[in-house]
């Protein structure tokens, strides 16, 4: 399977600090905050210019996907600086095939505060990473692609998304969609007319987004949101999960420790739903791999995983097809 992943080319900085710190710096803690120039500025300032790591919704899905052994791509923009050449840098260690238009912005930033209550809260500012310019996604890469990973905060750049989705659909391409957290309430009317159109196979949301995308809980939200051919996975608790393929519903419990970051969680788990997929498994199966990626990922901040780590996981997701 080659998955093309189109999103926000971010790199991704992380600080455990103490529950007030975000509050200094003006955030609601638990909060998601699009910040200008200056406050990222200050922020970074504040935190003492901490190390940063390739981010990014679509990005990590497809890094930890080529790590599982998929061929991945990567498309997006970031700026000439050092932020953007630990992107790429990390994006190709991983396996990825990187496609970066350069744009004369900084990289875009996103700051995650971890915090003992716990709550995480998240500043992103966006830069080069977003306005990005329609046809980014070339024509040659999209005929390549068997699935296309989209992020849901691209609906934030509406004449984008929209181009780019209708032309996976015209191309009859498979589009993976996780609805990332805010975009449902900000953008309900054109996320369900999209939806309405077939072009996602694989959408991947919370039980709270789908409420405010249809009014009904998780079980009624899942068969309102099914269409044929496409498969939907509404995340109901912290370990817990309804999923809908083909007419089968199934109710999932996938037990793990408490994750120190769920940042990426979202990520992992449909980074290993698709190897699974890609695998001939059935949605069932694709959730129960998806969430030990999840929770791997999760036992630290980020989605970098150590070797040793990633090694064991191998074997979980091994000893998972075995079963």
């Amino acid at each position: 399977m080659t998955l093309v992943g189109v999103g926000h080319a971010l790199a991704d900085a992380f600080a455990f600090v103490e529950d007030d710190v975000p509050k200094t710096l003006g955030l609601h803690p638990g909060s998601f905050n699009q910040v200008p120039d200056y406050r990222m500025r200050a922020i970074m300032s504040t935190l003492g210019s901490p190390p940063l790591a390739a981010g990014g919704s679509a990005a990590n899905t497809v890094k930890l996907a080529a790590r599982l052994g998929l061929n991945a791509h990567f498309v997006g923009q970031c700026g000439h600086d050092e932020a953007g050449q630990i992107f790429e840098s990390e994006m190709l260690q991983a396996g990825v095939k990187v496609s970066l238009t350069r744009s004369d912005s900084p990289t875009g930033l996103c700051v995650t505060f971890l915090t003992p209550a716990p709550l995480r809260t998240v500043a992103t500012f966006r830069s080069a990473s977003g306005n990005l310019a329609e046809g980014l996604l070339g024509d040659t890469l999209l005929a390549a692609a068997d699935v296309v990973v989209v992020e849901g905060y691209l609906f934030d750049e509406p004449a984008f998304v929209g181009e780019l989705l209708a032309r996976c659909e015209a191309r009859h391409k498979d589009v993976a969609l996780d609805l990332g957290e805010g975009s449902t309430e900000r953008h309900k009317d054109e996320i369900l007319r999209q939806l309405a159109t077939g072009v996602v196979r694989y959408l991947f949301l919370r039980a709270s987004d789908a409420a405010t995308l249809t009014g009904l809980d998780a079980a009624g939200a899942l068969t309102a949101l099914s269409t044929p051919g496409t498969t939907v996975v509404i995340k109901t608790g912290e370990e817990e999960y309804l999923v809908r393929s083909e007419g089968k519903v199934s109710k999932l419990g996938l037990a793990g420790d408490p994750a120190v970051d769920t940042s990426g969680t979202g990520d992992g788990f449909q980074a290993g739903f698709l190897w699974a997929v890609s695998r001939g498994w059935t949605a069932e199966e694709a959730c129960r791999a998806g969430g030990l990626v999840a929770g791997c990922v999760g036992e630290e901040a980020g989605t970098r995983v150590g070797p040793a780590r990633w090694a064991q996981l191998h074997q979980d997701l091994l000893a998972l097809a075995q079963r």
